[in-house]
């Protein structure tokens, strides 16, 4: 069991593109991703990942969530990330969790629910494109 690693929430292309970004500074890091087609394709890559559905407590055991210092939620939408952070906070109470949301709307309940940071990918792109 990895200590201290980097949980990812979902290997689409926000999850892929923090994942490429972490193996280049060598940190350890797990994906959890259901689609197993996404699961072979980051599989080629040589990346960690488990096939499973990242709302399930057992899957998250798996991906070592209660060793993890950092759990990066890359799902859009809200209500299900609520409910991930929720399972994931009763899992390990002192890792940072940080959180996609798809309207600026949802940033303070993911950060009620337990959130240290929430990104609007939209907001984002906006903001350094302007």
């Amino acid at each position: 069991m990895v200590k201290n690693q980097v949980v990812i929430a979902g290997g689409g292309r926000v999850g892929e593109e923090i994942a490429r970004i972490l193996a280049e500074r060598e940190e350890e890091f797990t994906i959890v991703e259901i689609n197993p087609l996404k699961v072979d394709r980051l599989k080629e890559k040589k990346y960690n990942i488990i096939q499973g559905n990242v709302e399930e407590e057992e899957t998250l055991i798996e991906a070592g969530i209660k060793n993890a210092r950092k759990f990066i939620i890359t799902l859009p939408k809200a209500e299900t990330n609520i409910s991930i952070i929720s399972t994931a906070k009763e899992l390990n109470k002192t890792m940072e969790i940080n959180a996609r949301a798809e309207h600026s709307d949802f940033i303070e309940k993911l950060k009620k629910a337990g959130a240290n940071l929430v990104i609007v990918p939209e907001v984002v792109a906006g903001s350094k494109l302007a």
